[in-house]
Formats: structure tokens, sequence, C-alpha cells
């Protein structure tokens, strides 16, 4: 997290900057698991720091809790045929290196929420990451100035955007954009 951070947030003041001088309007940050997770942290820096903001974010099947010991992802972590807590949480612990799961930066959903502006979260029913998706929408509606609306697909795996055979991703950049 200590290189990864800075580099994203390096990269994104990029993009800004060359939307600026192409006269387009700022981009849309957008993230896929654990890509998700790290978006949303970008997000929480940016604000914070009172830099420019994305027009809006897309998180497809976030990771934004590390330490993932509530009975939500407990339970299911039995649904998801892709991913397991164990494995998990030993991809957490390198990329947290000597900071805390708990650190706001490797766990953006337990971190401040509010002022993030428009969000849009899709997740599958048989992710691991679906009840920390589901408690970071009921986080997100309590905090002021974060619009973000949860997509909850039936039945679908962890990053199923990804797979050419479902239907879902099909209509999914329609739905994004």
């Amino acid at each position: 997290v200590d290189e990864t951070l800075p580099m994203v947030r390096d990269a994104w003041g990029l993009a800004v900057g060359a939307a600026a001088a192409d006269g387009r309007p700022g981009p849309v940050l957008a993230g896929d698991s654990a890509g998700g997770g790290l978006s949303l942290a970008l997000l929480q820096q940016l604000r914070d720091e009172g830099a420019t903001m994305p027009r809006a974010t897309v998180l497809l099947s976030p990771w934004v809790d590390a330490v993932m010991t509530d009975a939500g992802t407990i339970a299911a972590d039995r649904l998801d045929p892709l991913l397991s807590r164990r494995a998990l949480h030993g991809a957490a612990r390198l990329y947290a290196g000597p900071h805390g799961l708990d650190d706001p930066r490797i766990s953006p959903g337990l971190a401040d929420l509010s002022g993030l502006g428009r969000v849009l979260a899709l997740v599958g029913t048989r992710e691991v990451f679906w009840p920390q998706c589901e408690r970071l929408a009921q986080r997100a509606a309590e905090a002021g100035g974060t619009d973000l609306e949860l997509r909850v697909r039936e039945g679908l795996p962890h990053d199923w955007a990804l797979f050419p055979g479902l239907p879902e991703p099909r209509d999914l950049a329609t739905e994004m954009v």
C-alpha cells in the first residue's frame, strides 16, 4: 500500500491534467476486485486532499474490507466458487505490510465514506465480497455527499463482468456509462 496508492495517485493526477489540457471533462474512476478497493481508497484520499474528484466512480466486485471477520463474509465464503477468505487473508497481509488490515487505505469500506460523489458498485450474490458491499452501501447512505448505488446480480460469482459467456457483461459498458 505504501507504494501502490501513491503510484495510483500520480496516475490520477496525469489523467486529470491530460483531460484539462485537451478540454475534456474530468475522468471517471473505476476498479475491479482489489482494484475496486484501491479506487475507493484513492477516492477518499482525493477528497481529503481537496483534489479533483472523478465525475463518477465505478466499483466492480470491489474488495473494500480486508479484515473479513464479519458473519456475512464468513457465510458468503462458502458460496464463492473463485475466492476464499483464507487465500484473500494471505494476499491482504502481503499488501498491508506493516499496517493493520483495518487501515483505511487497505479497508476503505471501513473508513469515512462522506463526500465521495457518485459511486456505482456492482456485485454478485455468489461473491465473498457481497456482504461487505451491502455494508458499504448502508454506510454510504448515512454519509453526506456520497451517492452510492449498489446493483446486486443474483447468482453471479466474483468478477462476473469478465466472463464473456454470461449475458450480464454484454450490457455492462452501457450500464456503467
